[in-house]
């Protein structure tokens, strides 16, 4: 959860910075702006599945670190953050919609940089799984946690 908390803090830091830009460039955001953070919120309990899942994996499977670092890779260059997810090729949107971190990064990108509401008929849905994700992994997390002393 640590983790998760330094990722969250990192991107509120981040979207600080870009907002006092935006201030300087162009004046004063538009009031959707004031939703950036519940948006980064939004993406706790799908953070959290994601770390609790790979913890009690990780213990068991050694190598999954590895796995890891090439799946952060793929899903980086999966997600839209150098360009917005609709002018992906339609062979490659399949798989962007697969990354759980595309609706945060949309929803951001329209409150921040296009000035327009969330689509709450996405967000809502995303966070519903979510927070389903987040109960699932803990649940696996406790069940596999019994036999760590047994495995470290």
């Amino acid at each position: 959860m640590v983790k998760v908390g330094a990722a969250l803090t990192t991107a509120g830091i981040g979207l600080t910075i870009l907002l006092v830009a935006q201030l300087l460039q162009t004046g004063l955001p538009s009031a959707w702006t004031l939703l950036s953070p519940f948006i980064l919120l939004e993406m706790t309990p799908m953070l959290l599945a994601i770390a609790w899942s790979l913890s009690a994996l990780g213990v068991y499977l050694r190598d999954i670190g590895q796995f890891v670092g090439i799946v952060s890779s793929v899903l980086l260059f999966l997600s839209p953050i150098f360009f917005p997810a609709h002018a992906m090729p339609e062979a490659a949107k399949v798989l962007v919609y697969f990354n759980p971190l595309v609706t945060p990064i949309e929803q951001l990108r329209a409150v921040t940089i296009q000035h327009s509401p969330p689509d709450l008929v996405v967000l809502l849905p995303h966070f519903m799984l979510s927070v389903a994700a987040a109960l699932i992994s803990y649940s696996l997390f406790r069940r596999l946690s019994r036999g760590f002393s047994d495995v470290l």
